[in-house]
């Protein structure tokens, strides 16, 4: 894949090697995080690369709880919630410190979704209510102008 089409969905994504790098240097899963925060945040994979990556053959229970493990570690979350052992099944990953771009969005979306209440529900909540006003307001002046534009012409 070409510097030009990293923001394009490939076919089949670029997995990094398994790295046997002691002390994390060369860490194919911190790699993924980087590739995924560069990429808009947000990326399709499929199961097989992770499973490639986790230096495993087969998607099954222990793997891709092992998988779910290095995506924590680094701040990578996924839909679905549970990663299938099917490896023909693509995921979507996205990248839970990203901050220019959907990545926290989602991220609060999914703790949202998934955990129980607690003291963080609320400000959560309220920050999410507050960053899709303001999503919504984005694209609703975007609407107005281009509809302002036909008019004008």
């Amino acid at each position: 894949m070409s510097t030009s089409d990293q923001n394009d969905v490939p076919d089949r994504p670029v997995v990094p090697a398994p790295s046997s790098a002691p002390d994390g240097a060369g860490d194919p899963w911190a790699d993924l995080a980087q590739s995924i925060a560069f990429t808009r945040g947000f990326r399709l994979w499929d199961v097989e690369g992770l499973v490639r990556t986790a230096g495993a053959q087969r998607a099954g229970a222990r793997v891709v709880e092992t998988i779910e493990q290095h995506l924590a570690d680094n701040d990578i979350g996924h839909f679905p919630s549970r990663l299938p052992t099917d490896s023909t099944c693509r995921v979507f990953l996205y990248y839970k410190r990203d901050t220019k771009h959907i990545g926290f969005v989602l991220s609060l979306l999914h703790s949202a979704a998934t955990e129980d209440a607690n003291e963080n529900t609320n400000p959560h909540l309220y920050m999410l209510n507050s960053l899709l006003e303001g999503l919504v307001g984005s694209m609703e002046d975007v609407r107005l102008a281009a509809a302002r534009s036909r008019r004008t012409r």
